[in-house]
């Protein structure tokens, strides 16, 4: 008897091993796993434009209850030193509907409203699209002893909302970023109206984490080596997430106000 339950107990822990396997594995790839797909990860909200349009589908068997909301950008995805980024008080967009159900194989739309707010006329403003999917379990044919633990899968968007008067093309900005170099500590300023992606950054050779650049702001970090040229690559990503070419800067120890240039490819 005592083996027995020491074995139902190794068998139950297991078994719980396995559903927390389960549950990082979705939080790790929620939107394949979960069966929301949304259409892009990057929006344009142009000023002149009463409302925008985001496409969500469920490709799951099961019902999802699916929460919208949207937020100012808290640069949660920054690291370094940041400059301090512009607050917003009110609610500027609103996203509807705010919750509905989406039925199994079947897509709808939701819109991006602005509703108030003083947004800075002479730049780039980032919100957040968060969007929460809890699957039903009404269809997975749960038993009683079964448990099942149901997790809400949690999506974050970017809107980039653009003023009228911005002139600069947003695929050229990472272009005209400028760097300095005071031994290890690189900043990196962004001279320009628009936010700045750093995709696939690499310092000498070494992959970094990128983040962006707010506009007309700049971030410093302990990127090179104290001695010795410092090679740093990177590239951008447009409104549709295409990759653009990348740029380089080689920086000497004690570096100023140094402009990259396109890397040259076969």
């Amino acid at each position: 008897m005592y083996n027995q339950g020491m074995q139902m107990r190794q068998y139950r822990l297991w078994l719980a091993m396995i559903k927390v396997t389960i549950v990082l594995f979705l939080l790790i790839f929620p939107t394949a796993q979960a069966g929301l797909v949304i259409g892009g990860t990057r929006f344009a909200y142009p000023e002149n434009k009463s409302s925008i349009s985001v496409e969500l589908k469920n490709t799951s068997d099961r019902d999802m209850l699916v929460k919208v909301a949207v937020s100012p950008d808290d640069a949660r995805q920054l690291t370094g030193t940041v400059e301090s980024l512009p607050s917003f008080s009110g609610t500027v967009f609103i996203a509807t509907p705010p919750l509905f159900v989406l039925k199994p194989d079947k897509n709808t739309k939701i819109r991006i409203n602005r509703v108030g707010g003083s947004l800075p006329a002479d730049r780039e403003s980032l919100f957040i699209l968060n969007v929460a999917a809890l699957p039903s379990l009404e269809n997975s044919h749960p038993t009683k002893t079964d448990n099942q633990l149901q997790i809400a899968v949690r999506n974050r968007m970017k809107i980039f909302y653009r003023p009228s008067n911005l002139s600069e093309d947003p695929n050229m900005s990472y272009q005209k970023l400028r760097w300095v170099r005071k031994n290890e500590i690189v900043t990196v300023y962004n001279p320009g109206p628009r936010y700045v992606t750093l995709y696939n950054l690499h310092v000498d050779g070494k992959v970094m984490d990128g983040g962006m650049i707010a506009p007309f702001s700049h971030r410093q970090q302990s990127w090179c080596k104290s001695q010795g040229v410092c090679e740093i690559t990177w590239q951008t990503l447009d409104i549709y997430n295409n990759v653009l070419p990348a740029w380089k800067v080689n920086m000497n120890p004690l570096q100023m106000d140094v402009l990259g240039s396109q890397v040259k490819t076969d």
